[in-house]
């Protein structure tokens, strides 16, 4: 809530600040949206132990490498964990090139995959890119979840595209689709610091009639 209530001040928009103190304080925020706004990051993509001599980009790409050379081969989750590594160093373009291998060798990238390509073309600013891949997510018959809604959210929020974030927000809702508290973080965060606090305010509204479901899948 602090954090929001800076982004506020910080567009010097004063009268927009009492009025979503005045909306928190009857909502009776403190404790239910303190965490949601304070959540201004993208849920990151699963965490996996690496191997300490796959701690330098060469190296990563090297087992990459050799994976695709194994018979048989070995699980996409093998692949997600390097994959995951070079995203973590910011080799975006690295691992752009490296996905299509998989394909080629005759591996079905996973969502996990596909989340993980996502993320690189946001931000890389390849949003058209980031929903062609989300499009395949949904071919391949794989069930798009909350991470990958809220990566393309933090997309949209982290390429100056903020209304585009909301307005994907309330397409997906119309589709059935669910956010959880780091989705809206991540959203509110972004309409503040653009200085849209009067739709940060209305979102904030809309949470509190229509409550936020813990850890939401689609």
């Amino acid at each position: 809530m602090h954090r929001l209530m800076k982004g506020l001040h910080l567009t010097k928009q004063v009268e927009a600040s009492l009025k979503m103190r005045s909306i928190l304080k009857k909502l009776g925020t403190t404790t239910r949206y303190a965490n949601l706004i304070n959540s201004n990051h993208i849920p990151s993509l699963p965490r996996y132990a690496f191997h300490s001599r796959c701690n330098r980009v060469d190296d990563a790409i090297a087992s990459f490498d050799s994976l695709l050379n194994k018979r048989p081969l070995p699980s996409i989750v093998e692949f997600n964990k390097i994959l995951g590594f070079l995203v973590k160093t910011d080799q975006y373009r690295i691992v752009v090139s490296l996905v299509p291998q998989l394909e080629c060798r005759g591996i079905t990238p996973s969502v996990i995959t596909l989340s993980i390509l996502i993320n690189c073309f946001c931000h890389l600013s390849l949003m058209d890119s980031a929903f062609s891949v989300l499009a395949k997510i949904t071919k391949l018959g794989h069930e798009l979840n909350v991470i990958t809604l809220t990566t393309l959210l933090k997309g949209f929020c982290i390429n100056g595209m903020v209304m585009e974030a909301l307005e994907f927000h309330n397409k997906a809702r119309s589709l059935g689709f669910q956010f959880d508290k780091i989705s809206y973080g991540t959203l509110i965060n972004g309409l503040c610091k653009a200085g849209r606090t009067n739709a940060a305010i209305e979102l904030l509204q809309k949470l509190d009639r229509d409550p936020v479901k813990p850890d939401a899948v689609n």
